[in-house]
Protein backbone atom coordinates (compact mmCIF):
# COMPACT_ATOMS: atom_id res chain seq x y z
CA UNK A 1 0.00 0.00 0.00
CA UNK A 2 1.38 3.57 -1.04
CA UNK A 3 1.55 5.68 2.00
CA UNK A 4 -0.62 9.21 1.83
CA UNK A 5 1.12 12.50 1.61
CA UNK A 6 -0.28 12.78 5.32
CA UNK A 7 1.37 9.69 6.39
CA UNK A 8 4.57 10.65 4.83
CA UNK A 9 4.31 14.01 6.36
CA UNK A 10 4.10 12.70 9.24
CA UNK A 11 7.28 11.10 9.28
CA UNK A 12 8.90 13.31 8.28
CA UNK A 13 9.47 16.24 11.02
CA UNK A 14 6.79 17.96 11.92
CA UNK A 15 3.56 17.85 11.95
CA UNK A 16 0.72 16.31 9.66
CA UNK A 17 -0.15 19.53 8.15
CA UNK A 18 3.24 21.03 8.01
CA UNK A 19 5.17 21.81 4.65
CA UNK A 20 8.40 19.99 3.96
CA UNK A 21 11.15 21.14 1.94
CA UNK A 22 11.79 18.82 -1.34
CA UNK A 23 14.49 17.59 0.10
CA UNK A 24 12.90 16.55 3.37
CA UNK A 25 10.42 14.52 1.29
CA UNK A 26 12.62 13.05 -0.86
CA UNK A 27 14.95 11.50 1.86
CA UNK A 28 11.63 10.39 3.07
CA UNK A 29 10.99 7.99 0.00
CA UNK A 30 8.89 10.33 -1.71
CA UNK A 31 8.99 10.52 -5.70
CA UNK A 32 8.94 13.28 -7.80
CA UNK A 33 6.65 11.56 -9.55
CA UNK A 34 4.31 11.34 -5.94
CA UNK A 35 5.23 15.32 -5.60
CA UNK A 36 3.84 16.72 -9.04
CA UNK A 37 0.68 14.54 -7.98
CA UNK A 38 -2.53 16.50 -6.99
CA UNK A 39 -1.84 14.75 -3.45
CA UNK A 40 0.85 17.28 -2.99
CA UNK A 41 0.71 21.65 -3.23
CA UNK A 42 4.02 23.81 -3.90
CA UNK A 43 3.11 27.02 -1.59
CA UNK A 44 6.83 27.95 -2.66
CA UNK A 45 9.60 27.02 -4.97
CA UNK A 46 11.03 23.85 -3.32
CA UNK A 47 8.18 23.58 -0.52
CA UNK A 48 5.31 20.87 -0.65
CA UNK A 49 2.37 20.23 1.39
CA UNK A 50 -0.24 18.21 1.33
CA UNK A 51 -3.12 19.62 -0.94
CA UNK A 52 -6.05 18.71 0.91
CA UNK A 53 -5.85 21.04 4.10
CA UNK A 54 -8.14 23.57 3.35
CA UNK A 55 -6.69 27.37 3.49
CA UNK A 56 -6.18 28.76 6.58
CA UNK A 57 -4.29 31.90 8.13
CA UNK A 58 -1.93 29.68 9.64
CA UNK A 59 -1.24 27.56 7.02
CA UNK A 60 -0.20 30.55 5.44
CA UNK A 61 2.32 31.14 8.00
CA UNK A 62 3.89 27.32 8.63
CA UNK A 63 4.23 27.52 4.70
CA UNK A 64 6.79 29.78 4.83
CA UNK A 65 8.77 28.24 7.72
CA UNK A 66 10.78 25.52 5.63
CA UNK A 67 12.29 28.45 4.02
CA UNK A 68 13.59 30.19 7.60
CA UNK A 69 17.45 29.69 7.28
CA UNK A 70 19.22 29.48 10.40
CA UNK A 71 18.66 32.43 12.92
CA UNK A 72 15.18 33.33 10.93
CA UNK A 73 12.18 34.03 12.80
CA UNK A 74 8.58 34.72 11.46
CA UNK A 75 7.38 38.41 12.53
CA UNK A 76 5.28 41.21 12.22
CA UNK A 77 1.53 40.10 12.06
CA UNK A 78 2.17 36.19 11.75
CA UNK A 79 4.01 35.83 14.17
CA UNK A 80 1.29 38.38 16.63
CA UNK A 81 -1.04 35.63 15.38
CA UNK A 82 1.12 32.84 15.97
CA UNK A 83 0.76 33.97 19.33
CA UNK A 84 -2.97 34.42 20.27
CA UNK A 85 -3.59 37.63 18.23
CA UNK A 86 -6.52 36.04 16.13
CA UNK A 87 -7.62 39.62 14.84
CA UNK A 88 -4.73 40.10 13.05
CA UNK A 89 -4.95 37.73 10.40
CA UNK A 90 -3.29 39.59 7.40
CA UNK A 91 -5.73 40.59 5.72
CA UNK A 92 -5.92 44.40 5.09
CA UNK A 93 -9.37 45.56 2.60
CA UNK A 94 -9.47 41.25 1.04
CA UNK A 95 -6.02 41.41 0.43
CA UNK A 96 -3.48 39.14 1.95
CA UNK A 97 -0.16 40.86 3.16
CA UNK A 98 3.18 38.97 3.29
CA UNK A 99 4.90 36.86 5.78
CA UNK A 100 7.16 38.45 7.19
CA UNK A 101 10.50 36.56 7.73
CA UNK A 102 13.21 38.69 9.67
CA UNK A 103 16.68 37.75 9.39
CA UNK A 104 19.97 37.94 10.40
CA UNK A 105 22.50 40.78 8.39
CA UNK A 106 24.89 37.73 7.42
CA UNK A 107 22.26 35.72 5.51
CA UNK A 108 20.09 35.95 2.37
CA UNK A 109 16.80 34.11 1.39
CA UNK A 110 15.80 34.16 -2.42
CA UNK A 111 12.68 36.81 -2.62
CA UNK A 112 9.34 34.97 -3.05
CA UNK A 113 5.44 35.98 -3.79
CA UNK A 114 3.59 36.03 0.13
CA UNK A 115 7.42 36.61 1.31
CA UNK A 116 8.45 40.03 3.12
CA UNK A 117 12.22 39.86 3.88
CA UNK A 118 13.60 42.34 6.83
CA UNK A 119 17.32 41.96 7.15
CA UNK A 120 18.37 43.04 10.86
CA UNK A 121 20.68 42.21 13.74
CA UNK A 122 17.77 40.39 15.68
CA UNK A 123 20.31 40.41 19.10
CA UNK A 124 19.77 38.57 21.92
CA UNK A 125 16.66 37.38 22.97
CA UNK A 126 14.75 38.80 25.48
CA UNK A 127 11.40 37.98 27.51
CA UNK A 128 8.90 41.28 28.13
CA UNK A 129 9.62 40.98 31.17
CA UNK A 130 13.94 41.63 31.46
CA UNK A 131 13.01 44.23 28.88
CA UNK A 132 10.51 46.15 30.72
CA UNK A 133 12.56 46.03 34.34
CA UNK A 134 15.60 48.30 32.24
Amino acid sequence: MTPSSWDILRRVRGGAGDARRRAQLRAAGVTDGQLRASAYRSPHRGVHAAADEPPTVERRIRDVVPLLPPGGVIGGWAAAYLHGARDLDGLVGGRELPVLVCLPPHRRLRPRPGVRLLRSDLGPRTSPRSAASR
